[in-house]
């Protein structure tokens, strides 16, 4: 008879993962995501730079109530996921994180050969490889851009010369996974190290998960891809059984949390990026986010954890946010409508990629 569970000191060792990246992965707030009543105060300045507001006001999400979106509770914990870019943009002191808006994402799925097939009244996302007529996606992996840089914690010190090139390789063996815990004294306590320790504990069985798996026996080998999603922001929710409750069975009840919501988005996502794609044009571009002015303005920027090799030959340099002060280009006169001699939908195509490259370049 086999165990239900396999011996936790009996895990295989970790190869590709080390660990889970946590710091520093959340672009805005989530005080957003929980009511008028925790959200900070913004002078009428800040407002006007766009703090208070969503960070992609253009993603499918951004109309759809917080409560059609994934979410599971198990006996000992919860968890709720959301786009990121619903979380609340604010003035960070130590530099903007880069953030991935959808309209950028749609073109990334575009250049990948991503398109959209109609099967029974409803679009349908589709892949051409090598040439072929597209066939339906049925792949587990995310349909999210690959090498894209992640910035390395400069909060205390910024990393130069060899330190740089060590806190690089340290950073692609870390699963970036942007989470918040929402823990409250009615469900875990009053005593603030009960919380703590309740915290800790589902660390532990998250990165046993990811960089162990951490399973039961006769389940899915595979530990990442139904760990996180990118551009998903997870929100936890612990309860007070999870102080003395064994990793043995806390980790079979955190494995079910992830596996239900992340397949519910990953519904949600293939069918927002086929809605986008059977438009035919670009998504509305989103506004950018203007640093706010601190002491501190530097980011440093590596390589992407989810590439499957570890390359140095883009490894970033520091910059300044507020570094670039040219002037915008002047836009000349834009036409009102199509001239007649291209159909109305190219001449709208060929216009945003125009604009596109004329905002890229006076950046």
């Amino acid at each position: 008879m086999k165990p239900q569970f396999q011996h936790l000191s009996r895990l295989p060792k970790a190869r590709r993962w080390t660990s889970i990246n946590g710091s520093d992965q959340l672009p805005g707030l989530v005080a957003s995501l929980f009511g008028q009543n925790v959200r900070p105060q913004y002078s009428d300045m800040q407002k006007a730079m766009g703090y208070g507001n969503a960070l992609d006001t253009t993603h499918p999400a951004a109309k759809l109530p917080l409560r059609k979106l994934p979410f599971f509770r198990a006996p000992a914990i919860g968890v709720n996921i959301y786009p990121s870019a619903l979380l609340m943009r604010y003035a960070r002191p130590y530099g903007q994180l880069p953030f991935l808006t959808w309209s950028d994402r749609v073109e990334k799925a575009r250049e990948e050969g991503f398109t959209v097939v109609v099967r029974q009244g409803r679009p349908v996302l589709a892949q051409k490889v090598d040439g072929r007529p597209p066939l339906i996606y049925t792949s587990t992996d995310q349909v999210y851009p690959k090498n894209l840089p992640v910035p390395i914690s400069v909060r205390y010190a910024t990393p130069k010369g060899p330190f740089l090139h060590h806190a690089l390789k340290a950073t692609a063996r870390r699963v970036p996974m942007a989470h918040a815990n929402a823990t409250s004294k009615k469900r875990v306590g009053a005593l603030a190290f009960v919380r703590s320790k309740v915290a800790k504990r589902l660390m532990e069985a998250l990165h046993l998960i990811t960089t162990r798996g951490a399973q039961v026996v006769d389940g899915p080998a595979d530990g990442l891809p139904r760990c996180r999603r990118s551009g998903w922001t997870y929100i936890f929710y612990h309860t007070s059984s999870m102080y003395n409750m064994p990793l043995t069975e806390l980790i079979p009840q955190v494995r079910l949390c992830l596996e239900k919501v992340n397949a519910h988005a990953k519904k949600m996502d293939n069918a927002w990026l086929a809605e986008a794609l059977l438009q035919n044009k670009l998504p509305p571009k989103s506004t950018p986010q203007i640093p706010f002015p601190g002491p501190i303005t530097q980011t440093v920027v590596g390589i992407n954890p989810n590439a499957p090799e570890l390359c140095y030959e883009n490894a970033s340099r520091m910059h300044e946010v507020n570094e670039d002060k040219r002037p915008a280009s002047t836009l000349g006169r834009i036409p009102p409508s199509s001239t007649g001699k291209k159909p109305q939908d190219v001449w709208e195509m060929e216009l945003a990629a125009g604009l596109a490259i004329l905002r890229k370049s006076s950046q």
